[in-house]
């Protein structure tokens, strides 16, 4: 859904592998280029020295060659406030940087290479997940957000191709380029549908101060498709889906979706308010969705009896 670099990539689960030769970056030697974007360039690397066994891979952003100064800048303050996130604040389900150079050439960032799938990736196999394990990854979404809004820190990119998922189901929430601390000004591409259509609608203002609220509205948007397979809204440009955003109701999530229990319904439809101040916070959400899981558990070992 977005032109910029697909997280897939990023993570090692895309498809695209091309071979690069005698390119490196610092102390680190590019094996292939996995994609690229309208700002970055990502690669996977290896350290240079690196026994071959065993192979421990890493993922290397880079900003692209050639861009326009406008882009160029923009493309370093992205992988500039990765870094400042990371230096705030650390959590288990977000993907540490290990190395990083940005106040001189080449720009870059360096994180491990997590392994998995992303939800966009596992779309089809949504619906056919028993319950409670839909509601274990989102609560471990949920957890990250907590821990970073308890910190001040907003995500405000949070989309199905940001969140990959390993065997084990083990969450990792990527994409932390639009981050911003609370009550920041915030510069929020808008340029296509998939820069867009989980944004809360207070978000698409220019004079737009980062808060809390709006990653709920997109962590609903979010849960609204982990628990249907379908989304909110469905503008197919960046304008109808700005308008739908501002003006148009959600569907009954009840109607739409064959497991969602009408607890979460309800916070769901909550968390979709148009109104940020109507919203839970993601601290209510959080215990609110432990609540629901527990009783997902109960009900299941009554059937079982």
């Amino acid at each position: 859904m977005s032109t910029d670099f697909i997280a897939n990539s990023q993570h090692g689960v895309g498809p695209v592998v091309l071979p690069t030769a005698n390119l490196r970056f610092g102390c680190w030697r590019v094996e292939s280029k996995r994609g690229q974007g309208r700002w970055h360039t990502v690669y996977l690397v290896q350290p240079f020295g690196a026994n071959k066994a065993p192979r421990n891979d890493y993922s290397l952003k880079a900003v692209t060659k050639g861009l326009s100064d406008e882009r160029h800048w923009q493309a370093i303050d992205r992988l500039a406030r990765r870094v400042m996130m990371h230096e705030l604040w650390q959590h288990s389900g977000v993907a540490p940087i290990l190395d990083a150079e940005l106040d001189r050439f080449p720009f870059f960032i360096v994180e491990p290479l997590i392994p998995g799938q992303s939800l966009l990736q596992l779309a089809k196999c949504l619906c056919d997940w028993h319950l409670s394990k839909t509601l274990w990854i989102a609560r471990q979404i949920a957890e990250v957000l907590n821990g970073a809004h308890h910190k001040s820190i907003t995500h405000l990119g949070l989309k199905p191709d940001k969140i990959v998922v390993d065997a084990n189901g083990k969450v990792t929430v990527h994409g932390w380029s639009n981050t911003h601390r609370f009550d920041q000004r915030c510069w929020l591409p808008k340029e296509s549908v998939g820069d867009v259509f989980t944004r809360a609608p207070e978000a698409f203002f220019k004079d737009y101060r980062a808060q809390p609220a709006a990653d709920v509205f997109s962590f609903g948007t979010l849960m609204f498709f982990l628990f249907s397979g379908t989304w909110p809204t469905c503008g197919r440009t960046v304008e109808e889906v700005e308008r739908q955003q501002k003006s148009l109701l959600p569907p009954d999530l009840l109607k739409v979706s064959r497991v969602c229990p009408e607890p979460l319904a309800s916070l769901i439809n909550r968390m979709l308010s148009k109104n940020p101040l109507r919203r839970p916070t993601i601290d209510s959400v959080l215990d609110q969705l432990v609540s629901i899981e527990i009783d997902q558990i109960g009900e299941q070992q009554s059937q079982r009896r």
